[in-house]
């Protein structure tokens, strides 16, 4: 393998570790969130939201700085993007650490979606909840109001 395309590669493990570490980061956050649902801690689930949007722009860094290394690797290897690792499938161990890397990121997003899911459902449960609370409030004051009438 040339020497600049493992100096390429080396580089592109760079930005994956970066995104693989911030989507850690973003699954123990729904975690957090998943438990503060269910104490009904919602201002706490508002100050995680707030931070996920930092973390989100950590993986979307790293989405961009994966992508330019990888079309700088396609042209140097006379490739379109998608068969940079195809291309390079002879080089297995030049290029290891990065199907690893790829395929760990590929599981975490998949965690991270199951995690959603459940967040999801909780909280649609809770916000049900809420409203029917919401309807038994209104009940009670349209009741104090009918009788102090």
């Amino acid at each position: 393998m040339r020497d600049d395309v493992k100096r390429i590669i080396a580089e592109l493990t760079i930005p994956y570790r970066e995104k693989l570490n911030s989507l850690k980061k973003l699954l123990l956050s729904e975690s957090d969130k998943l438990h503060y649902i269910k104490t009904q801690n919602l201002e706490k689930i508002l100050e995680i939201i707030e931070t996920d949007k930092a973390i989100i722009e950590e993986i979307d860094t790293a989405d961009y700085r994966i992508s330019g290394i990888e079309n700088d690797l396609a042209k140097i290897i006379g490739s379109d993007k998608k068969g940079i690792f195809s291309r390079l499938n002879s080089e297995k161990n030049e290029i290891k650490e990065i199907v690893s890397l790829r395929n760990e990121i590929r599981k975490m997003i998949e965690l991270l979606f199951g995690k959603r899911k459940l967040l999801m459902k909780a909280m649609t449960a809770e916000s049900l909840q809420l409203k029917e609370r919401i309807n038994e409030i209104s009940r009670i004051s349209a009741l104090k109001y009918h009788y102090s009438a």
